[in-house]
């Protein structure tokens, strides 16, 4: 619900600052801005949040052990070799597909995620800010990268501020607040030479670890890797691991050959296959809204730590 209201705050703005196109602010359409400015600014992106964090190198720890790994949109990612007793899959959509896996005990889930948003676009009226960004490459991908190097500091939401320059920070600070998946810890330019973004983020007993990935040269499109571990796993540092040139691997099952292939082609029968022949428990999570699925992944995951 959380994620919903920051999104309408976002269309919010944009609605606001589309009708200034023709040229300054209307009165009224400013302070409409200023009351949306100044909600988001005391309720989501006050100084401390997850609004505040900004790219830091990233530091790779607890690296002990060895792992299985697939390769997925050129990327090695490693998993815990541990009993599995979960898979699912979302892939009624051709722009949002998601596959999922998840240990035995509970404490480890993966998610891979495609993602296509191709007519995404900021509002044409806002190509006339200056001094902050090249609106001529005004893209998604950029505007995610901008959000990690803003703070809620940069958020004036004053009469006197420049309502352009205003729009793109506040869009660009609500994204990184919507991609924290709770409280964002750290953020990351690049994952192991690839271009993208590693994030790190915790609710309740959980860590998310979360590597998000522009495909090629498709506009507004990304993969994602998504971690969801228990704080106190050995594997918890395992997102600092995707793509690591000197990850110590083992011999994978054949399970997870076949749960390779099910990924790169979103093949549902495939994955209940899999499912069947090795008495894993299948969802189909197709009709089920993003938040609704990772509430039930965190869910089924705290009902089996307190089995």
């Amino acid at each position: 619900m959380r994620a919903s209201n920051l999104i309408i705050a976002v269309i919010v703005l944009a609605s606001i600052v589309g009708c200034a196109s023709s040229g300054h602010p209307t009165e009224s359409g400013l302070e409409d801005w200023l009351n949306v400015c100044r909600t988001a600014k005391t309720q989501y992106l006050s100084e401390g949040s997850s609004a505040d964090v900004t790219f830091s190198p990233l530091s790779i720890t607890n690296t002990e052990g060895s792992y299985w790994a697939i390769d997925w949109y050129g990327i090695k990612i490693p998993i815990p070799p541990v009993k599995y007793s979960s898979v699912g899959i979302r892939n009624g959509s051709k722009d949002l597909k998601s596959i999922y896996l998840t240990s035995d005990d509970g404490k480890f889930s993966l998610i891979l995620t495609y993602k296509s948003i191709p007519n995404w676009t900021i509002q044409d009226s806002q190509k006339s800010i200056r001094g902050i960004i090249d609106t001529s490459s005004l893209t998604l991908e950029n505007l995610i990268d901008y959000s990690y190097t803003v703070t809620s500091k940069d958020l004036n939401c004053k009469a006197g501020a420049n309502i352009y320059t205003e729009a793109i920070v506040y869009t660009a600070l609500m994204i990184k607040e919507i991609n924290s998946h709770g409280t964002l810890n750290s953020a990351h330019r690049g994952i192991a030479g690839k271009k993208g973004w590693l994030t790190r983020s915790s609710v309740r007993d959980k860590i998310i670890w979360s590597a998000e990935m522009p495909v090629g040269t498709i506009k507004n499109t990304f993969v994602t890797v998504e971690y969801l571990v228990n704080e106190h796993s050995k594997y918890s540092a395992i997102g600092a691991l995707i793509n690591q040139p000197n990850l110590r691997l083992i011999d994978d099952p054949a399970w997870l050959h076949n749960f390779q292939m099910i990924a790169t082609t979103w093949d549902k029968p495939g994955l209940i296959k899999l499912a069947k022949d090795n008495n894993y428990r299948f969802t189909d999570f197709d009709g089920l809204p993003s938040a609704q699925v990772i509430m039930k992944r965190l869910n089924e995951s705290r009902s089996n730590n307190a089995n």
